[in-house]
């Protein structure tokens, strides 16, 4: 633990997709390490799966929570992989419709989509593109 109460966990990315130490307070949740390990990997925290010991690391506890982990303790990521916009759709139409209604109105969604976005021009995808990252960072 360093004077600032931080410690440094090893962060080791499975798949080889790189590894990273970050310096966190223990007092810290798990998603804000998340975060954390966001800015040194750019891996989207919904993307990441923390295990430690075999077992899954919960969002909303803190690393104190888990009492073996400290100072230079390795922390296995396992990258999820992204779900499709149709089963993400679907998936959310479901909390309010029935699954034959929520089944057609992620088709029809999609189709929706599919004919605006092939109605702009290169362009407006541009600056369509350029806002989305705008947003992004501001965030």
């Amino acid at each position: 633990m360093d004077v600032n109460g931080q410690i440094n966990l090893n962060i080791k990315a499975l798949g080889g997709v790189g590894e990273c130490i970050v310096s966190i307070s223990p007092e810290s949740t798990i998603s804000l390490l998340k975060s954390a390990i966001q800015e040194k990997l750019n891996i989207s925290p919904n993307q990441q799966k923390l295990v430690f010991l075999g077992k899954t690391l919960a969002d909303e506890n803190t690393v104190s929570s888990y009492k073996n982990i400290k100072e230079g303790t390795k922390i296995m990521l396992v990258i999820k992989k992204p779900e499709n916009l149709k089963d993400a759709i679907h998936r959310n139409f479901r909390k309010y419709f029935n699954e034959t209604q929520s089944e057609h109105l992620a088709k029809e969604f999609l189709s929706n989509l599919e004919t605006n976005i092939k109605g702009l021009s290169l362009d407006d995808l541009e600056r369509l593109a350029g806002d989305m990252i705008k947003c992004e960072n501001a965030s």
